[in-house]
């Protein structure tokens, strides 16, 4: 497996601001985030990862429960049901200029968006919020980096090893 960086097993955070240097001007990646339990605190917005810049950010928006991901130029995925979607669950992000962003959940195809020619300028990525209004509860099991973007059965496969594969 090509990790952009080591597989990052963060244990017990509560919105700790971690500033990750890495996926700059880069136009293949994939992103992953297993959660434990989720609980939202903040009335806002529950801010999983973001950069630094506001060109990429992944969060749930609380007054519609949709997880929604941010990608400056391509538009934005929304995936209903967001609290119950979060709970024990594999968030797995593929970006490929030129061609699809994809949200799969658990292995399972969520979202998706065609994505426009060249890179995504993401800068320096931020792990959960400082914002109290933008506040959640859960264990970041595990963060991993790829610097490609991961098939479909990549995604199932991960999902299954995770052990929160869909039924």
């Amino acid at each position: 497996t090509q990790f952009l960086l080591q597989e990052i097993s963060v244990v017990d955070i509560v919105q700790v601001a971690k500033e990750l240097p890495l996926l700059h001007h880069i136009g293949l990646f994939t992103i992953e985030l297993l959660l434990g339990d989720f609980v939202s605190i903040g009335n806002n917005f529950n801010t999983f990862i973001s950069s630094a810049d506001d060109h990429f950010a992944l969060f749930r928006r609380n007054s519609e429960n949709v997880i929604e991901l941010k990608t400056l130029g391509n538009g934005r995925i929304k995936i209903s049901g967001g609290l119950e979607k979060l709970q024990n669950s594999l968030i797995t992000i593929t970006y490929a200029q030129s061609g699809k962003c994809c949200i799969y959940i658990n292995g399972v195809l969520a979202g998706e968006i065609n994505t426009a020619a060249g890179s995504l300028s993401a800068g320096n990525f931020f792990i959960g919020h400082s914002d109290p209004a933008k506040a959640f509860d859960t264990t970041y099991r595990s963060i991993r980096f790829y610097n490609r973007a991961l098939t479909a059965e990549e995604a199932m496969a991960n999902a299954v090893t995770d052990g929160v594969a869909a039924n």
